[in-house]
Parts: C-alpha cells; sequence; structure tokens
C-alpha cells in the first residue's frame, strides 16, 4: 500500500541521488567576451581607431550607440578592446561616424582590418534587436520634437481675452485707485 507522503520521500531520494545537471561553460574564444593579448589586440587597434572617430566628430559613446541601434557600453566595451564586433555593427559605426559612403567605405575597410580574426558573424536576433532599439529611438526623438514643437506654439499663440475678463479687470482696477472710486 502507497502513501502520498512516502511516494514523495522516494523522489526527493531519487533526485538526491542524480547527480545535478550542470551548464556548460561557454568557452571565452566562442562567445562575445574577450580575454588575453586579444583584447590587448583589439583595444590598440579597432578601440582606439573608433574612439579617435568618434571623438573628432564630438560625440559621447551615448550618442554615437544611439545612432546605431546599439546600447552605450557595448560602444565602449568595443573601444576598450572587450567585445568582438560584428561586420554589421562596423557597417553601421561606420555608416553613422562618415559624411559620405566613400568615407563609410573607407572606414568600414579600416575597421574591419583592425578588428582581425576577431571578426564575428552577428546573429539575426542581435540584428533585430539592434534594429528594434533603433526604430524606439528614433520614434522617441520624433515624439519629443513633436511634444517641443507644440509646446513652442502653444507658447506663441496670443492669449484670448474675453469680455467678461476685461470687466473683472477694470473692476479691480477702480477698486485700487481711489481717484477713480469717488467720481
Amino acid at each position: 500500500m502507497n502513501t502520498p507522503h512516502l511516494d514523495r520521500d522516494r523522489s526527493l531520494a531519487t533526485r538526491a541521488r542524480t547527480p545535478a545537471r550542470q551548464a556548460t561553460p561557454i568557452p571565452a574564444t566562442a562567445s562575445g567576451i574577450v580575454t588575453g593579448r586579444e583584447q590587448v589586440r583589439l583595444a590598440a587597434t579597432l578601440g582606439t581607431l573608433l574612439h579617435a572617430t568618434r571623438t573628432a566628430r564630438g560625440w559621447s559613446a551615448r550618442h554615437l550607440a544611439a545612432r546605431v541601434g546599439a546600447t552605450a557600453s557595448t560602444v565602449t566595451r568595443l573601444e576598450r578592446g572587450e567585445r568582438r564586433p560584428s561586420l554589421s555593427m562596423l557597417r553601421a559605426l561606420a555608416a553613422e561616424l562618415t559624411e559620405s559612403t566613400a568615407e563609410a567605405a573607407d572606414l568600414l575597410t579600416r575597421l574591419t582590418a583592425a578588428a582581425g580574426p576577431s571578426l564575428v558573424q552577428g546573429t539575426p536576433g542581435t540584428e533585430r534587436r539592434r534594429v528594434r532599439r533603433l526604430l524606439r529611438a528614433r520614434q522617441a526623438a520624433a515624439r519629443a520634437a513633436f511634444q517641443e514643437q507644440r509646446a513652442r506654439e502653444e507658447s506663441e499663440r496670443p492669449t484670448r481675452i474675453t469680455r467678461r475678463a476685461l470687466r473683472r479687470i477694470a473692476q479691480h482696477s477702480t477698486a485700487l485707485d481711489p481717484r477713480k472710486a469717488t467720481r
């Protein structure tokens, strides 16, 4: 005869005897995390070039990240050599940091050469997330510009004074001026 509490105790004992599943660690070379010599090389080549180009434009990492649909930490980690770049990210950075397509192509060539063997293939998921962030940032900027324009138009609109308000002003001015009250 089995009782419910004994079945529960057996399942707990069975769980205790089976080894817990361990998460298999991701090797540092497979993920976006960079260590050792590769980090030093990326910081010296790609990071220096990216930082110099960004600061020449007078942009902060946050501003550049918003323009390419990334986070500010992504840009700073690329500059410090702590992240492997994808080709799509380098393409977006080159397009934003230059004025013409010829300059963008030249900068993209230099960025990919600086990345060297650390260049990774971007996944469709990361690309979708980056595009979504970019669209949200552009929508927020458009919303803010619309609200600013609306506030400016509201402040420029002349105040409408009604007849009732004019009567109140006249009554108030006669109450304050003793000469008008005696007449």
